[in-house]
């Protein structure tokens, strides 16, 4: 009776000690998502429903009624009468035969897969001496991505590629950074870890095999093998400046196809012709930026490739070092450094420019004939680029006048168009102030001459070979002319009918030759005399008295 009540309690307090620790949790659990749930995404559920959507209204049924036995035979009465075929009735055609069975194939007794084996390759012989098949490059190389050699006789078994590659009979001198690897059994390349996936330039390589060395089979090199290639020294690939015109003081940029090491390169390169006190040096960071054109050409080129340089005179200064109106060169000598191999430029090379001379007319041209038309537009061209600034009549004097003159600056020279007068010489005064883009003033003659001849004659139409007029409009063409006395008309009065006959008449009036007559019945033809003045065009309107008629002008 005792132990029966104190079990009871036993189990009380257990149960006490379980669920109020869990229920407690759970509520701090509750309260806790409650507040993060509060700060986050809420999502409710809801139990959905099916909703038929009603079907769209049909369109109305149009009204019918059926057709009596005598509307229909009238109606089968317009359909033509049915004429009997010869091939309305053919026999039924039976194939001449089924096709026969196919053959079966020819059974080959054979394992799944074909046993290993460890022995040489079919068609294999033994105690054949081993060979060089092919070695590449070879020879002076413009750019060597990579090396082969190939053996006549299998080297490696097939294995993995970390295995075969332990296995390398040769040796290469110098040895770049890279990997050697088997292409098959019989073919090894080196693929160097360079910049750009290459072998430095400026470096003889040797490889060399040694006598004795053995293929898979057994077989030995008879003697030892050597080869030689080489990659080339530097080579100047891009420069700047170029042409005429340039200033004294410019920043000169030299581009090559490989690293260089800059201080070593400027020891090489000179001024032709040499100027007494005046030296290159490295252009500073901030006179690169500076200079826009300069800046551009140094972030296309590749890191480590070039380099830019300045002329300066005896006191360090770079104003105006350079002569003007001088053509000068710079020259990379021979023995000119390769910061990626050992071999110099064997032969000079360079670039050139000429620094620009006083502001001064060069040349004058009209059009580009050696005649002056009304059409043609007259140029001055100067000896330096002159300064981005407009010009107008107070800088440029023509006379006599030329009407609705324009004037347009582009570099090195001027181009005036506007209303000219034939067999009429203009005079072009340039004022004495025009400046270049160095800030000198116009030197020399400011007085060109253009004499403007009588332009060709010429006569021409709106409209190609074949123009319809407007038939609410009036029945009038026009004609212009240039630089004519008289034309001919004649007018034609045409069918639709003429038409072919009028594409022959126009294949024959291209074609040279006699000119065929034009197609139709011919209306007026006459002289007509052009009221004009030997400087200006006319205009000749051709009245047509037909609807249908074809006109044709000619100049006398």
């Amino acid at each position: 009776m005792t132990l029966r009540p104190a079990l009871s309690l036993l189990l009380i307090w257990t149960t006490l000690v379980t669920v109020l620790p869990a229920t407690a949790a759970r509520s701090m659990s509750e309260h806790n998502g409650a507040s993060q749930e509060a700060d986050g995404l809420r999502f409710r559920l809801s139990e959905g429903k099916e909703t038929d959507a009603a079907p769209p209204a049909s369109p109305p049924t149009a009204s019918a009624s059926r057709l009596s036995d005598a509307e229909t035979s009238k109606l089968l009465a317009r359909l033509p009468s049915l004429k009997r075929e010869a091939n309305d009735s053919l026999d039924f055609k039976l194939r001449e035969g089924s096709l026969p069975p196919p053959r079966a194939g020819e059974t080959i007794q054979a394992a799944f897969a074909p046993a290993t084996t460890t022995g040489p390759p079919p068609g294999t012989v033994r105690n054949t001496p081993l060979e060089i098949i092919r070695f590449a490059p070879q020879g002076e190389v413009g750019l060597a991505p990579n090396l082969s050699i190939t053996f006549s006789q299998p080297m490696v078994a097939v294995s993995s590629q970390e295995e075969a590659a332990a296995n390398v009979p040769v040796t290469l001198t110098p040895q770049p950074q890279g990997k050697w690897r088997w292409l098959g059994t019989q073919t090894l390349m080196f693929q160097p870890e360079a910049e750009g996936g290459r072998l430095p330039m400026a470096t003889v390589y040797t490889l060399k095999i040694p006598a004795g060395t053995r293929s898979a089979l057994g077989n030995a090199l008879p003697a030892a093998k050597t080869f030689t290639f080489s990659t080339p020294p530097p080579n100047l690939k891009n420069s700047y400046p170029s042409g005429e015109s340039q200033p004294r003081d410019p920043l000169m940029f030299l581009e090559f196809d490989q690293r260089i090491d800059k201080a070593r390169t400027l020891e090489s390169l000179k001024l032709q012709p040499a100027v007494a006190g005046v030296r290159l040096r490295l252009a500073t960071a901030e006179e690169i930026k500076a200079d826009g054109w300069v800046e551009d050409l140094a972030k296309r080129a590749l890191e480590g490739r070039w380099l830019v340089v300045r002329a300066v005179g005896a006191d360090g200064a770079t104003q105006n070092a350079l002569p003007s109106d001088t053509n000068m060169r710079v020259v990379i000598t021979t023995g000119a450094p390769s910061a990626e191999g050992p071999r110099t430029t064997a032969s000079e090379q360079g670039f050139s420019f000429k620094t620009h001379g006083p502001l001064r007319i060069t040349n004058m041209q009209c059009g580009y004939r050696p005649r002056c038309s009304l059409f043609d537009g007259f140029r001055i061209t100067f000896s330096n680029q002159l300064a981005n600034e407009s010009l107008g009549s107070d800088r440029i004097r023509i006379t006599p006048e030329i009407p609705n003159v324009r004037f347009s600056l582009n570099h090195h020279w001027i181009d005036i168009d506007g209303e000219k007068r034939s067999n009429t010489t203009y005079t072009v005064t340039l004022d004495r102030s025009i400046k270049d883009r160095f800030g000198q003033t116009l030197t020399g003659d400011n007085e060109v001459s253009f004499k403007v001849t009588t332009a060709e004659p010429a006569l021409f139409a709106t409209g190609n070979d074949f123009v319809v007029l407007d038939p609410a409009g009036r029945r009038a063409f026009t004609v212009y002319s240039l630089n004519y006395a008289q034309l001919g008309v004649a007018i034609y009065k045409v069918t639709p009918e003429d038409w072919r006959q009028f594409l022959s008449y126009q294949e024959g009036r291209h074609g040279g030759g006699e000119p065929p007559s034009p197609p139709g019945q011919l209306v007026s033809d006459k002289i007509i005399d052009v009221r004009q003045t030997p400087t200006n065009s006319s205009r000749l309107r051709l009245i047509c008295p037909a609807p249908s008629t074809m006109a044709t002008a000619r100049s006398s």
